[in-house]
């Protein structure tokens, strides 16, 4: 499932675009070897159907606003009320998404695809501020100059004392708890699944139990940097997602890492990797998803070309035009424009640009519940950033990354990013 991450990753949470996108994080993705049709040429069967279903948490829930567009025609308002079905008469099978959450402030996801590409998109949306329980307990076992990470859902801690307390919705969730030595590697590794969270609750932690066992260790290497800012990392994503850091590193091209030995892992139990070089005004970013822990060595792809972004009206609000050099094998393109106040992102498949290499924001004012307000504003700077996506799956199986992620998928993105001054 995606989210403000979604169908391609389009949403900040996710990444930064890319990030991510994430993906996020904004959260697009074209499928491989890009294109939109089937080989033999010619249109698609008319009448083809995407299916959207749109969270909050684990509940299917509406957005404050979505509109789709069947080919190149007027964008419209589908029925539904957290699952919807797009009927495509494009011969070529192209559509657009929108989809608005003001969740904690406005952000507009755009997401331009072929049914070909893209037929199932699961974008997860904010959650409101929920009701809390605790989750705390005591920690045990942790040896001199240790100390325990402790993570359920996207929740973490890391206690100075031996004790502990985790702040989280009510659910099912797995609770994961690494020990940390004063060089930051990690020792043991402790995982109690399925756990009911209702209310308030005490779980005592205890590297010395059954729950508990040693990870494999491994090592990361990091090709392709040229005088770049590099980090990366290695997380563990559980059944139930429980996000855990098992390894990190800042400013070095190898690292070892704490792996989940296959023994010890259940259902759709993951590991992602990831390793970033940037600068001021580019990033180069490589994701890799594995179940079985291994040892890693990537190269970053190559660096994006020349992107710029222009401002092509501020009537009724702010709509920009971004141009970019093709970058070879992508098979996506995300672009995200905001100033903190509003964000708006977007996924463009390789299928639907067939050879565009420009896009022009949309007026959406016509459309039947769309506000102005969400629209970038007429004045100030405009922070953008343009990425080129290239992956070893489908746009889909991309696309089902933050939900079911493919052993063995790996997303390459490279990115330019930079400013741009809007005057009335």
């Amino acid at each position: 499932m995606m989210g403000k991450r979604s169908a391609f990753r389009v949403g900040h949470r996710s990444m930064l675009l890319a990030a991510l996108w994430l993906v996020g994080v904004v959260v697009l993705y074209g499928c491989t070897g890009g294109g939109g049709l089937p080989s033999g040429g010619g249109g698609l069967p008319s009448g083809r159907q995407v299916r959207v279903k749109t969270f909050r948490g684990n509940q299917q829930s509406p957005p404050n606003f979505i509109a789709f567009q069947d080919g190149s025609g007027a964008w419209q308002i589908p029925q539904g009320s957290g699952q919807y079905t797009l009927t495509i008469n494009d011969p070529q099978g192209k559509y657009g998404l929108v989809i608005v959450d003001l969740t904690p402030e406005p952000e507009v996801n755009i997401i331009h695809a072929t049914v070909n590409e893209l037929s199932e998109i699961n974008f997860v949306l904010e959650a409101p501020p929920a009701s809390l329980v605790t989750v705390s307990g005591t920690v045990s076992g942790l040896g001199a100059n240790e100390r325990a990470l402790i993570a359920m859902g996207g929740f973490e801690a890391s206690p100075p004392s031996n004790t502990y307390s985790l702040q989280v919705p009510p659910g099912t969730y797995d609770l994961i708890a690494t020990k940390v030595t004063s060089g930051m590697q990690v020792n043991k590794v402790f995982i109690q699944r399925n756990i009911s969270v209702s209310g308030n609750t005490t779980i005592n932690i205890d590297f010395n139990s059954p729950n508990a066992f040693d990870p494999e260790t491994h090592n990361a290497a990091v090709g392709g940097v040229s005088g770049e800012t590099v980090v990366g990392g290695v997380e563990f994503r559980s059944h139930n997602g429980t996000l855990i850091s098992t390894g990190v590193v800042s400013g070095v091209l190898q690292f070892p890492f704490a792996g989940i030995p296959s023994s010890k892992q259940f259902g759709n139990d993951i590991h992602q990797f990831f390793a970033e070089a940037s600068t001021t005004t580019s990033s180069r970013r490589i994701e890799r998803y594995f179940k079985a822990p291994i040892d890693l060595s990537v190269t970053l792809p190559a660096p994006f070309g020349n992107a710029t972004v222009t401002v092509a009206t501020t009537t009724p609000y702010t709509r920009l035009t971004a141009s970019w050099d093709a970058y070879s094998g992508a098979q996506a393109y995300f672009a995200h424009f905001g100033l903190g106040q509003v964000d708006w992102f977007v996924g463009l498949s390789t299928g639907w640009l067939g050879g565009q290499r420009t896009y022009t924001l949309p007026d959406l004012s016509g459309v039947s519940g769309w506000n102005n307000n969400w629209g970038l504003p007429t004045s100030g700077t405009i922070y953008w950033e343009v990425v080129a996506v290239t992956t070893n799956r489908t746009i889909q199986d991309f696309a089902n990354a933050d939900r079911t992620p493919v052993d063995g998928l790996e997303v390459r993105r490279a990115a330019k990013r930079g400013t741009v001054n809007v005057t009335p």
